[in-house]
C-alpha cells in the first residue's frame, strides 16, 4: 500500500507511467545525479525519485539526506509543484512512523502551495493524504469529506489518485458495517482500476470487496479475492500490504475452524508487516497469534504475544489494534473463570470499538460482555448487553444486506459483460461499413486476378503437400522446446524470488538480534549502577562492628538488586536496627527500598522518633502519602521489624514492633519468639489494628535473629518451604558458635535445601548478640 501511495504522489508530476518497485533504480539515479550537464529541474526530479526509492526501503536516514537537498534546490530555483510533491512524500512517512500531527502540517502547507498555483492535480493529491490522516485517527467523517473532495478536484478525470480514494471510503464504508453502500463504491473503483489498468489499486479493492463477503460469511469467496491479491503482490514483487492480506486469511482460517493454518497466515502477516513496519498490521497479527496459543493452552507464549500487542497499540494509538487485543483478553479471562479480569478487558474493547465507530467489533464485544455477566449473575447488564449485540448484529448481517450484495455483484457482472457486446458491436459495424466500400473495388479486381490465382494455387499446391509433414514434425517440436522453456524461466524466476525473500529475512532477524543485545547490554548495566546505589545506602560493616559485639548478615538478592534492605542508627542513649522486606523484587523491590531509607531517615533522624510503634505508624502514614495510594488504590508496601536497645548497667532494654513480621531472641538458653502485628506498612490495612511495642530485658551475650520471609518460604525439589521450624533448629544448634560460623551453617544448609531449584525470592537474615 506505501508503493501504491508514493506511486500517487510521482504521477501528479508525471515522473513515472509504470507501477511496481521496477520504476526505483538507485544506481542507475545515483548515476544520473553525478552529471553536470543535467538541468536543475531534472536534477530535482531525481532527487524526488530518490527519496521515493528509499521510502519504500523504509531507509529514513538516506531520505531524509535527499529530502534536504531537495528542499533547499526547489526553495532556491522557485519549483512550487516539486517542493509540494517533496513535502507530500515526507507527509507519507511521518504517517508511517506515527507522528500524524507533523504530517498534517506538511500536507496543508502543501495544500496551500498547490492551490495558490492552481495545481489540481497537487490540490487532489493533498485532499487524498488529508483524508488518509483523517482515517488513520478515526474521524471517519471528515475522512470522506476530504476523499470526495479529491475526487471532486479531478472532474472527472480518473487516475491513479482517484482510485486509491475510493480504496479508503470503502474502507470506511466496511468499518462502519455499511456494506450496501461500501459495495457500491468499492465496484465503482474497482471497474476505474480496471479501465486505468492499476493492478494495484484493482486488488486492493477487491481485497475489501473479501473483507465484506467474509462479515457476511462467504468465506470461499472471501479465501478466493484475498489469494488472488496475494498472487499479484508476489509476482509484481510487492512486499507491502502483504502481511494485511495473510492476516484476513488468518481471520477467515479461524472462523471455519482451522486453526494450524490461521496460524499460519498470521506468522506470515507478523513477518512481512514488521519487515514493512506497518504497526497497525503488527498488532492485528500479534493479538491473533496470541488468541490461537491460548487456545491451544500455551498460556505463557501467548501472553507474550498479546503484551506486545498492547504495548505496540498503547505507543502509536491504534485503536481498533488494541480494541482486539483487549477482546482476545477478555475472551481468555472468561475461558478461565476470571471474571473480574475478563469484564476490564471487554469494557477496554467495547469502550474503543465505539469511539472508532467499528461496529463489527462492538458487536463482537457486546456478545462477550452478555457471557461475562450471566456468569456473574448480573442479568440486566447482560440483557442491555445482549440488545446492544442483536442490533448491531441484525443490522451488519441480514437478509436484506445479503441480497442487495448478491444484486449489486450480479449488475457489476452484467454491466461487464453489456459492455463487451457492446464493444463487439461497434467493432462489427465498422468492419462491416469497411467491406461495402471495398466491395465494388475487389469486384473488379476479382475477374483480372482469378485466372492468375488459380494457376498460383495450382504450383502452390504441388509444394504444399511436399512440406506439409515435415513442417508438421518441426512445429511439434519447436512447440515442446517453448514448453520447456517457459517451466525452466518460472522456475528460475520463483527460486530467485524465494532466496530473496529468504536474505530479507534472514537480515531482519539479525538486526533484530543485535537490537536486542545492545538493549540488554544497557538494560544490565543499569541495573548494574542500580546495584551499587543500594549497596551504598545499606549501613556498612563498621557501622555493625561498632555497635554489636558480634554480628552477621546474610543478604542474597534473588535478581542483581533486592526488595529487602536494613537500616541502623545510634542515637544518644538509643540503638535502632530496621529490617524491612518491600513488595515485589528486583527493580521495582528496589525503588520500594530507596523509598523506604529516606522515610527511616525523615522519621527517626529528622521527626527524631524512636519509639518502635510509632516509628511504624508513621511510616504507614508516610508510604499511603508517597505513593498517593488513597487516589491509585495501589497496596504496595512493606514488612517491617524495628528493635531498639538501651544499655544499662545490669541489662539491655530491647523494645519490640513488627509489622507483618516476627522477632527471634535467644536467652536464658530458651529461643524466646516475640509475634509482630498484623497489619503491614502502605496500602490498605484495617483501622481496628495497631502496631505495639513489646519489651524484655537482655543479658549480655545474648542473641538476636530478624528477617525478611524469603529465608522461611524458600522451597526445595518437593516444593517444601524451608521453614521457620529449621530456622530455630539451626539456632539451638549453633547457638554456643560465634556468629560468622552460624552464618555458615545457616548457609550451607539453605544451598542443601534449594539444590535443583532457583531462588524464589530475595532472602535477608541477619543475627546480632548484644
Amino acid at each position: 500500500m506505501r508503493l501504491f501511495q508514493t506511486l500517487l504522489i510521482l504521477c501528479v508530476l508525471g515522473l513515472t507511467n509504470v507501477s511496481g518497485q521496477k520504476l526505483l533504480k538507485i544506481d542507475s539515479l545515483k548515476q544520473q545525479l553525478k552529471r553536470t550537464d543535467i538541468a536543475d529541474s531534472v536534477r530535482l526530479d531525481l532527487y524526488i525519485l530518490l527519496i521515493s526509492s528509499y521510502y519504500l526501503k523504509a531507509d529514513d536516514d538516506k531520505m531524509q539526506y535527499y529530502q534536504k537537498k531537495a528542499v533547499a534546490l526547489a526553495k532556491n530555483k522557485n519549483y512550487p509543484a516539486r517542493l509540494a510533491t517533496t513535502h507530500l512524500l515526507n507527509a507519507n512517512r511521518k504517517m508511517d512512523l506515527g507522528k500524524n500531527n507533523e504530517a498534517e502540517h506538511l500536507v496543508k502547507l502543501c495544500l496551500s502551495f498547490a492551490q495558490k498555483a492552481k495545481d489540481n492535480e497537487l490540490i487532489a493529491t493533498s485532499y487524498l493524504l488529508l483524508g488518509k490522516l483523517f482515517y488513520v485517527k478515526n474521524n471517519y467523517p471528515k475522512a470522506l469529506d476530504m476523499l470526495q473532495k479529491s475526487i471532486e478536484v479531478k472532474k472527472g478525470r480518473f487516475n491513479d489518485n482517484v482510485s486509491y480514494a475510493y480504496v479508503l471510503m470503502g474502507n470506511i464504508l466496511n468499518k462502519q458495517g455499511n456494506y450496501t453502500k461500501a459495495l457500491k463504491v468499492l465496484q465503482k473503483g474497482l471497474q476505474l482500476a480496471e479501465d486505468i489498468k492499476n493492478g494495484t489499486s484493482y486488488f486492493s479493492l477487491s481485497t475489501l470487496i473479501g473483507a465484506i463477503q467474509e462479515e457476511q460469511n462467504n468465506y470461499a469467496k472471501a479465501i478466493e479475492l484475498y489469494k488472488k491479491a496475494l498472487i499479484y503482490y508476489q509476482k509484481e514483487e510487492i512486499f507491502f500490504f502483504r502481511g494485511t492480506i495473510y492476516n484476513r486469511l488468518g481471520f477467515v482460517y479461524q472462523k471455519i475452524g482451522d486453526q494450524p493454518k490461521a496460524l499460519e497466515m498470521h506468522q506470515q502477516g507478523l513477518l512481512f508487516s514488521r519487515r514493512n513496519k506497518e504497526q497497525q498490521a503488527i498488532v492485528v497479527a500479534l493479538a491473533n497469534i496470541g488468541k490461537i496459543y491460548l487456545q491451544q493452552n500455551k498460556i505463557k507464549i501467548a501472553y507474550k504475544y498479546l503484551k506486545e500487542a498492547l504495548d505496540i497499540g498503547t505507543k502509536y494509538k491504534l485503536k481498533d489494534g488494541l480494541a482486539d487485543t483487549h477482546l482476545v483478553l477478555g475472551q481468555t479471562f472468561f475461558s478461565q473463570k476470571e471474571y473480574k479480569k475478563a469484564l476490564h478487558h471487554l469494557e477496554k474493547s467495547l469502550e474503543l470499538a465505539q469511539r472508532n465507530g467499528s461496529l463489527p467489533r462492538v458487536r463482537d464485544a457486546a456478545e462477550q460482555l452478555t457471557k461475562v455477566f450471566k456468569a456473574t449473575g448480573k442479568y440486566q447488564q447482560a440483557l442491555r448487553s445482549h440488545e446492544l449485540f442483536k442490533k448491531i448484529a441484525d443490522s451488519l448481517f441480514n437478509e436484506s444486506n445479503t441480497k442487495k450484495i448478491t444484486q449489486l455483484e450480479d449488475q457489476y457482472r452484467f454491466n461487464k459483460e453489456k459492455d463487451s457486446i457492446r464493444t463487439v458491436e461497434a467493432s462489427k459495424r465498422k468492419v462491416l461499413d469497411a467491406q461495402i466500400k471495398s466491395q465494388a473495388a475487389n469486384q473488379r479486381a476479382t475477374f483480372l486476378g482469378l485466372s492468375l490465382t488459380v494457376l498460383l494455387l495450382l504450383v502452390l499446391g504441388i509444394f504444399y503437400r511436399s512440406k506439409q509433414r515435415s513442417n508438421y514434425r518441426l512445429m511439434e517440436s519447436n512447440k515442446q522446446l517453448n514448453e520447456q522453456k517457459s517451466k525452466v524461466s518460472a522456475q528460475n524466476k520463483m527460486l530467485q524470488r524465494q532466496q530473496e525473500e529468504i536474505i530479507s529475512q534472514q537480515e531482519f532477524v539479525e538486526q533484530k538480534n543485535k537490537e536486542l543485545s545492545q538493549a540488554n547490554l544497557m538494560v544490565s548495566q543499569s541495573i548494574r549502577s542500580a546495584q551499587t546505589i543500594q549497596k551504598a545506602i545499606l549501613p556498612q560493616q563498621d557501622k555493625f562492628h561498632h555497635l554489636f559485639s558480634d554480628h552477621f548478615i546474610i543478604n542474597r538478592p534473588r535478581d542483581v538488586v533486592s526488595g529487602d534492605f536494613y537500616w541502623l542508627h545510634k542515637t544518644i542513649d538509643k540503638t535502632i536496627l530496621v529490617v524491612a522486606d518491600c513488595t515485589g523484587h528486583g527493580v521495582p523491590g528496589a525503588f520500594m527500598t530507596l523509598i523506604g531509607n529516606n522515610l527511616l531517615d525523615k522519621i527517626i533522624i529528622q521527626q527524631q522518633i524512636d519509639d518502635p510503634a510509632e516509628i511504624l505508624t508513621r511510616l504507614h502514614i508516610e508510604v499511603l502519602e508517597v505513593l498517593k495510594q488513597k487516589e491509585t488504590n495501589n497496596n504496595n508496601g512493606m514488612d517491617a521489624v524495628i528493635i531498639t536497645l538501651k544499655n544499662h548497667q545490669e541489662a539491655i532494654e530491647l523494645d519490640f514492633a513488627g509489622a507483618k513480621n516476627n522477632l527471634l531472641v535467644w536467652k536464658d538458653a530458651k529461643l524466646l519468639k516475640l509475634d509482630g502485628t498484623l497489619k503491614a506498612i502502605g496500602g490498605y490495612q484495617p483501622k481496628k489494628l495497631t502496631f505495639e511495642n513489646q519489651h524484655i530485658s537482655l543479658n549480655r551475650g545474648d542473641l538476636i535473629f530478624l528477617g525478611s520471609d524469603g529465608l522461611e518460604d524458600q522451597n526445595n525439589e518437593q516444593r517444601r518451604k524451608f521453614g521457620r521450624q529449621r530456622i530455630e533448629s539451626l539456632i539451638k544448634e549453633t547457638c554456643l558458635l560465634p556468629l560468622q560460623d552460624q552464618k555458615q551453617k545457616f548457609e550451607t544448609a539453605l544451598e542443601e535445601f534449594m539444590k535443583g531449584v532457583s531462588q524464589r525470592d530475595d532472602i535477608l537474615w541477619i543475627g546480632v548478640k548484644v
